[in-house]
């Protein structure tokens, strides 16, 4: 699994794939922008030629791995190629949205945060964040920005089967501050969020966002706005910082697939009362008793 997929894992969990496309993914894309360069901007218009170089670097990563195949004998295995296309193929889908943007000028891909970047969610607690970004687009200069830019766009891509989320669709006497908290505690776009928070505190003044699949348009899902609405929640984040006390929450394992080697004395433990000592330990990450109810 290390020769073919690039990856390595402690148990064969049945995840190697997906590790091996979103690796594969995301450094073709970076590797078709940046040249050793980790914090570099390019023209947006850039974008075809950008899909040139990911099929060139998808084509030799190939045949790198059919010449070690041949070096022993043996022939690059069908299920190996198939796997490869797929990749190949989700790669080109992202970097095609790019090439339909008119109104921004310029792109980052793999953005490195800084080490760590520092986050002020109130004023006397912080957040070390560390990272990349997968891509950012990029508008109007702002020599005041440590960026660079004030007006960005930070995209998160999922090589896998997650979906991105809208804040437009809404239930009855919901809002989309409301939508948003309930998908953050769910671990959806907790990660996008605070990218959010981190470019914001390097200058960037208007910040727009998307969680991108390979199926869905590029298009804004939601913005800085929505992130600060939840002071309490990045509050909640912090205090877990700073006392390393994080907890554990959901089903050990799932019934059915494939299941992860644990400590036998974890198993017992009943998900209601995990979920009880869950709520006491993080208020801030539960959902409203009503919204729990329905």
């Amino acid at each position: 699994m290390k020769v073919f997929l690039g990856v390595e894992a402690d148990a064969d969990d049945g995840d190697a794939w997906a590790l091996a496309t979103g690796q594969w993914v995301h450094r073709w894309l970076a590797d078709s922008v940046r040249d050793e360069e980790e914090r570099k901007f390019v023209e947006v218009n850039r974008a075809n030629e950008i899909r040139e170089r990911i099929w060139a670097e998808a084509r030799e990563f190939r045949e790198a791995v059919a010449a070690l195949c041949a070096r022993r004998g043996k022939v690059l295995p069908d299920w190996w190629r198939s796997g490869w296309s797929n990749a190949l193929y989700i790669a080109d889908c992202l970097a095609a949205k790019v090439s339909d943007l008119h109104d921004w000028s310029e792109m980052a891909v793999e953005w490195s945060l800084g080490d760590p970047t520092v986050i002020r969610v109130s004023q006397n607690a912080t957040l070390r964040v560390r990272g990349r970004i997968d891509l950012i687009l990029a508008r109007q200069r702002a020599k005041q920005s440590q960026i660079g830019y004030e007006d960005l766009w930070v995209v998160d891509y999922k090589t896998g089967r997650q979906r991105g989320f809208s804040l437009k669709e809404l239930r009855k006497k919901d809002t989309p501050k409301r939508k948003f908290r309930r998908q953050l505690t769910e671990g959806r776009g907790v990660q996008l969020a605070l990218y959010a928070l981190a470019v914001h505190a390097l200058g960037a003044q208007k910040i727009q966002l998307t969680l991108l699949s390979p199926a869905e348009e590029l298009e804004p899902q939601f913005d800085l706005d929505d992130v600060l609405a939840q002071a309490d929640f990045w509050m909640e984040l912090h205090r877990m910082q700073e006392t390393g006390v994080f907890g554990m929450l959901g089903p050990v394992h799932a019934d059915f697939g494939f299941i992860a080697q644990y400590p036998l004395g974890t198993l017992p433990i009943d998900i209601d009362l995990l979920e009880e000592k869950w709520a006491l330990t993080h208020p801030a990450f539960m959902l409203e008793k009503e919204e729990k109810t329905k």
